[in-house]
């Protein structure tokens, strides 16, 4: 059996000869890489000794740390160790990611971490799982063509969770944006009947809960700001960064202005909400002024090519079957 198998990784090898070639390249030089940057991290150096005084002063600042309190000690050096190499460490990117993973609805402390490993681990562990099971292929591929799949594995896996969040935010946008009319009538009703901003805040994201779940968990964190004791313009203004709706954003200025000047909310809200009505009834029209020039393509590609030959092929077919004969007899002529 031992016999079996060896004589048949033998031929694998015999066969597959430039690809285990190719991976052995692969891994030796990822091993030096890592090597290096290991002997050069381990050096030692006046910042790093100077990095657990940085830490002491810098802990109360508002930083990207991949480090939290109750991990391991061997997950924390990981993650240094990561973040050293691959993580952004500039101010202004790293608010840019954590606003993004919270536009994208993935709120918790430790997603721009995940975000940033997925990338990583895919970059890397596509070309490799396609390496180890090219031996195996029926079909035998050249090295340069191998080369090419590879590198666009890599990036594939380094892009793909950057269109993912993409597509996230597209998606919780949208529903924000599509459930946002109703919602707004809700606050004119419930500022109308006498409740305050705070509380019809509070009251419109319990009723929406389960027709607009988005928008309620957005409203229900501003009010959870209210409560712990932020002003209302700063959660007001935190709840138009995390949704990043143009529309949110226009409310939250309106509601701000006219908290400043002294207006009236109700009147307000009722003039906004006329207007966002009639800009959504000036959209669905634009949608529907669209509709026959996106018809149009499917019209010229299919329908009338099909019409075309329905309508002229008995005509083709009587006059060929006149044609042919009359050329049959000129020829014997």
């Amino acid at each position: 059996m031992f016999k079996e198998w060896f004589e048949e990784v033998s031929d694998i090898i015999l066969k597959n000869g430039d690809v285990l070639v190719l991976v052995i390249v692969f891994l030796v030089t990822a091993m030096i890489i890592l090597t290096l940057a290991n002997l050069l991290d381990n050096k030692p150096s006046l910042k790093k000794r100077l990095d657990p005084l940085s830490r002491q002063h810098t802990s109360h600042t508002d930083s990207f740390s991949l480090m939290e309190d109750h991990q391991s000690f061997f997950w924390n050096d990981f993650m240094s160790r990561l973040q050293k190499r691959g993580f952004p460490n500039n101010a202004e990117d790293i608010s840019m990611l954590k606003l993004r993973m919270i536009q994208a609805g993935y709120t918790h402390s430790a997603a721009g971490q995940i975000y940033y490993i997925l990338r990583i681990l895919l970059a890397i562990g596509l070309p490799m799982i396609f390496l180890l099971i090219s031996p195996f292929l029926s079909r035998s591929v050249e090295v340069g063509t191998l080369t090419y799949l590879v590198f666009m594995l890599g990036l594939i896996g380094m892009y793909l969770p950057f269109y993912w969040v993409r597509y996230q935010v597209f998606i919780r946008q949208r529903q924000i944006l599509d459930s946002f009319p109703d919602t707004l009538d809700l606050f004119v009703v419930c500022v109308e009947a006498g409740l305050g901003l705070d509380a019809a805040i509070t009251r419109v994201g319990i009723q929406i809960g389960k027709a607009h779940p988005v928008l309620s968990s957005e409203l229900a964190m501003v009010a959870l700001e209210l409560r712990a004791g932020r002003s209302r313009e700063d959660a007001l203004r935190n709840l138009a960064d995390r949704t990043g709706v143009q529309e949110v954003q226009s409310l939250v200025t309106l509601l701000i202005q006219t908290e400043r000047l002294g207006s009236s909310i109700s009147g307000s809200l009722r003039v906004y909400s006329s207007e966002l009505r009639l800009k959504r009834t000036q959209k669905a029209e634009e949608k529907a002024h669209m509709l026959p020039v996106l018809l149009s393509i499917p019209l010229v590609a299919f329908i009338l090519p099909t019409m075309i030959t329905v309508i002229m092929l008995p005509g083709i077919i009587n006059i060929i079957r006149n044609i042919t004969p009359l050329l049959q007899v000129g020829g014997a002529s």
